[in-house]
């Protein structure tokens, strides 16, 4: 159960490892990705076991609730990241066009 939030933590840790230079910051971010997996761990059995109360339809409908609140957030973050890979893409090209340009 917890091995897809060990391979998330992990590519998030690797991907910042590549943008930021200070060992400090990435150690800091990484213990804050780390914190909050761990509280959602300790958070969420423990919502499930209230909410069960009321009936297993509720845990569902909650779990669906989060997973939704999940997606919305990752396509966001996807969102900015493909725009600006997108730029970068064409501003690359761009550079390409002009090199190809022969004066005479």
């Amino acid at each position: 159960m917890n091995a897809p939030y060990a391979l998330i933590t992990t590519a998030v840790s690797a991907e910042l490892g590549s943008i930021v230079p200070s060992k400090s910051a990435l150690a800091t971010v990484s213990g804050i990705i780390d914190a909050t997996g761990s509280l959602g761990s300790a958070i969420g059995p423990s919502l499930a076991g209230v909410v069960s109360e009321y009936g297993w339809d509720y845990v569902f409908i909650m779990v669906m609730v989060s997973d939704l609140l999940a997606l919305i957030s990752i396509l966001r973050i996807g969102f900015k990241d493909f725009k600006r890979l997108r730029e970068k893409f064409f501003r690359k090209q761009k550079l390409y066009e002009v090199s190809t340009v022969t004066v005479y």
